[in-house]
């Protein structure tokens, strides 16, 4: 008869550091989120893998945040960009960025946040809550988990641009965690820590890939998922930041929360041309690194879309564990 052995010191250990990550990740989601009454815990960001929070943000002002929205609109709507040099897949293993099993990698807290999608993604676009899903479940058939991790150490095959071939990267431990409804046209950006933020969490001194910004990443996730979905790459809705921790973007938004403290589902909704407070908030939004991302994403791909895409609007609540969810509507600019 097998007798069960006591565990480990390693294990209890292990244990006892993962109990303890998860506690103060949830802790400083709630402490950081706009609207927290707690400076204690607002400061949290001290802690563990936040320190990378703390350091990195650049202490963006809401008028700073403002401005760079309004002039991301302005480019949106009448401007032109370079387009981007990052296409075809083979690029992200060229730059040493391999793929990971996103299968069932959906933590339970975004169950309820897939019911609201749910109801985006109704076959009549009606954006109604009813406190129940409408059907067509982003979870599951029509949805793609997409996980890329730059966890290689070599040397590029090919040129990019002005940056020639044989250039050395990685690994520096960046990974971008997206969620793709190509049917319904939502971008739900999980989990996305870019190269110079994980080598500042990390403390490591990498170089970093010619292929390594989350609107060019984002991209091939998004053109990959379509073409499996035969869809448009075109046809792009809706994009989700789900929990907001960047340092710059929660000063912004915490500026937002003190006339529109941060509430529950559906929370507040700013557009970018309603005038007044609200407008400014909004282009605020927009402004900020959460935003930027999605600027450039629009921006960088017209060609390949074949419209001219902007954002009309941004909706604010509170998410899980108090943190900070913000959507981005996209609509095409009138011809």
């Amino acid at each position: 008869m097998r007798t069960m052995q006591a565990p480990s010191l390693w294990c209890i250990l292990f244990l006892f550091v993962l109990f303890t990550t998860i506690t103060q990740s949830r802790d400083v989601a709630r402490a950081i989120a706009p609207g927290s009454d707690n400076p204690t815990l607002r400061n949290a960001t001290k802690g563990l893998a936040w320190q990378a929070v703390e350091r990195y943000g650049k202490d963006l002002t809401f008028e700073q945040a403002r401005d760079n929205g309004a002039c991301h609109l302005g480019r949106l709507e009448s401007g032109t960009v370079d387009q981007s040099i990052f296409n075809d897949r083979a690029m992200l293993n060229d730059n040493g960025w391999t793929a990971a099993d996103g299968k069932n990698s959906a933590p339970d807290s975004l169950e309820n946040l897939y019911a609201k999608l749910d109801i985006l993604a109704d076959a009549n676009d009606h954006f109604l809550y009813d406190g129940k899903s409408l059907g067509n479940t982003f979870a599951r058939a029509d949805a793609n988990c997409s996980v890329w991790k730059q966890d290689k150490k070599g040397k590029t095959q090919q040129a990019y641009g002005s940056i020639d071939a044989g250039e050395e990267y990685g690994p520096t431990k960046a990974r971008f965690r997206n969620r793709l409804n190509p049917k319904a046209g939502i971008l739900l950006c999980q989990y996305n820590l870019g190269p110079e933020y994980t080598i500042d969490m990390e403390g490591g001194d990498y170089p970093i890939p010619p292929l390594q910004r989350f609107s060019d990443v984002l991209w091939l996730q998004w053109r990959a998922a379509t073409e499996a979905a035969a869809q448009s790459v075109g046809n792009i809705k809706y994009f989700l930041r789900n929990g907001v921790f960047d340092k710059d973007s929660l000063a912004v938004l915490g500026v937002v929360s003190e006339s529109f403290p941060l509430k529950q589902w559906p929370g507040d909704t700013f557009e970018m041309h309603e005038g007044g407070d609200k407008e400014n908030m909004a282009r605020a939004i927009l402004g900020t690194p959460n935003g930027n991302g999605i600027v450039w994403f629009l921006l960088a791909h017209t060609e390949l879309t074949g419209k001219r895409l902007t954002v009309s609007k941004v909706q604010l609540w509170e998410g899980e564990w108090g943190a900070v969810t913000l959507l981005f509507y996209i609509e095409e600019v009138p011809s």
